[in-house]
């Protein structure tokens, strides 16, 4: 699984774009590949998987990374 951060979200159609530290790339993602979130916000940390499209990378399996304190 790839991780990265949500640089921008539009929540009103539900989409936004991901950026990956390893490949210093932006990866779209839509509210219909989220698993356990209905919604992201920018700048939360996010683990994903990549399919590459006719329009490009796309994150799917996209899920938040939570940081757990003990």
């Amino acid at each position: 699984m790839t991780k990265g951060t949500v640089t921008k979200w539009v929540s009103d159609r539900g989409y936004g774009f991901i950026e990956t530290k390893k490949q210093n790339n932006r990866v779209f993602v839509h509210r219909s590949d989220l698993v356990g979130a209905a919604y992201l916000q920018e700048g939360e940390k996010v683990q994903f998987e990549v399919e590459q499209t006719k329009q490009g990378p796309k994150a799917t399996n996209v899920e938040p990374i939570f940081l757990t304190a003990f």
